[in-house]
């Protein structure tokens, strides 16, 4: 996903995405609607429900696998703001050359940290396959119900909320420096006497 995404607000970030996957689930409700006519329905009713549990376990196994790198990035973000600032407090109180030089370098490699993590993304390629995998659930789920278009319409805007909701949560959390839900710098503030100041 893009940086602009990303720096939305949260309710703004949820109307995107939402709308989103809600023009791409009318969109195959439609193509479904228009195919499944006449010999053509009970031919496309014939696909196994068995195959909805399977599709819905692997798109669940990429949200989980996407947001463990999610949620690892962030722990780590806020770890090196953590390690960076307790270190950069250290040298006002080291009396020693030697410890002073031993925590700025503490610092610099907290820092690296933070800028290498500041870099971690979700991936265009996991974001594809995620989408790829809940278009697969829901052209199978309408397929499935195509005979009722009421209840294919139910079940699919049932899934395609999950699947908002499931995204939602993993981009606003992507970029752990970037957007409404990120992580701030209040530790690295503290120890700054001028930024003390003017807050």
């Amino acid at each position: 996903m893009s940086d602009w995404l990303h720096n939305l607000p949260v309710p703004v970030m949820a109307l995107v995405i939402f709308g989103f996957t809600y023009l791409l689930t009318a969109a195959i409700f439609a193509g479904v609607a228009l195919v499944a006519t006449g010999e053509r329905a009970k031919s496309l009713k014939a696909i196994s429900p068995g195959m909805l549990p399977v599709l819905g376990i692997i798109f669940g196994l990429f949200v989980a696998f996407t947001a463990a790198q999610v949620w690892g990035d962030s722990d780590r973000a806020s770890a090196a703001v953590s390690r960076e600032a307790s270190a950069l407090r250290s040298p006002g109180q080291a009396n020693v050359q030697r410890e002073l030089i031993a925590a700025l370098e503490q610092a610099l490699d907290a820092r690296r940290q933070r800028i290498i993590v500041s870099l971690a993304a979700v991936n265009p390629v996991k974001w594809w396959c995620l989408y790829l995998q809940a278009a697969c659930a829901l052209l199978v789920i309408g397929l499935v119900h195509c005979d009722n278009r009421l209840g294919s319409a139910i079940a699919m805007g049932l899934f395609a909320t999950g699947v908002a909701t499931s995204v939602l949560l993993i981009a606003a959390h992507d970029r752990p420096f970037a957007g409404e839900v990120s992580i701030k710098p209040e530790a690295l503030l503290q120890i700054m006497p001028e930024e003390r100041g003017k807050s």
